[in-house]
């Protein structure tokens, strides 16, 4: 009774964050894509199911399972938690953007990925209550890891669609599975008995996270008045390109 307390308490602040970002606009059509991808950030678990199970089949087959410890808790929360999460977040919510091409914008690319990861958040909370203590089911629906992360991929997706620039999309995918990788193996009992002083390692990056979540829910409720970031954002490179184009041609 005490640990589905907790998991209700722990549910509040992404609830909160969700109807937030469901709030930004008003239309029908968004609103019904923002429930749409809840439900599917919760059935992405699946894939990373299935994900992790074809990755530790090799990895066992592989036989460097067996050459280190470290190494091996490196694989598990880097590849087959961080990678395989985040990956399967990303498609997700891509493919939702990619449906939506027409009339999505950049503010839009950034709370549909969000609510992708506060969905996923959501269920996999409810797996670990099984597995783990109060306090850590606690900590995980505070700190919204999930969400932060998901956020931070939205903006930067947007901005590689608004530039064109590789270098956003590789910032936008990698740093949170590194960042995510990182607090679970910051909770590793194989990295604290190399040094005591990685007790302190976990905290950081839920500091670092909080940063994020916090930054990037400010950056939406600004956003929502700038047209930099409410213009579609597909539709704007369309048109650009085809300035670009019209002017070589009078040239």
């Amino acid at each position: 009774m005490i640990q589905i307390a907790a998991l209700l308490v722990s549910y509040i602040p992404s609830i909160l964050i969700y109807f937030f970002l469901r709030n930004i606009r008003k239309e029908k059509e968004y609103r019904s894509t923002c429930r749409k991808l809840i439900l599917r950030g919760m059935l992405t678990t699946t894939g990373v199911v299935l994900f992790s199970l074809v990755c530790s089949l090799l990895w066992a087959s592989s036989g460097l399972s067996k050459v280190n410890r470290l190494l091996s808790e490196a694989f598990r929360t880097f590849i087959l938690a961080s990678l395989s999460e985040e990956t399967m977040k990303y498609l997700s919510a891509s493919k939702t953007v990619k449906k939506e091409k027409a009339t999505v914008s950049w503010l839009d690319e950034i709370c549909w990925f969000g609510i992708v990861g506060i969905g996923f958040n959501l269920f996999e909370s409810f797996a670990y209550m099984f597995t783990t203590n109060v306090i850590e089911i606690l900590v995980r629906g505070i700190t919204g890891l999930h969400t932060a992360y998901a956020l931070f991929m939205g903006y930067y997706m947007g901005k590689y669609q608004r530039t064109k620039e590789r270098k956003y999309w590789v910032l936008g995918f990698f740093f949170p599975v590194f960042l995510h990788g990182l607090y679970d193996f910051s909770l590793s009992d194989d990295l604290l008995e190399i040094n005591d002083n990685f007790v302190f390692l976990p905290f950081i990056v839920i500091a670092v996270s909080l940063y994020i979540l916090i930054h990037m829910l400010l950056l939406v409720k600004k956003a929502r008045t700038d047209p930099e970031y409410t213009k579609p954002l597909f539709g704007q490179a369309t048109e650009e390109s085809g300035t670009e184009e019209s002017v070589e041609q009078i040239r």
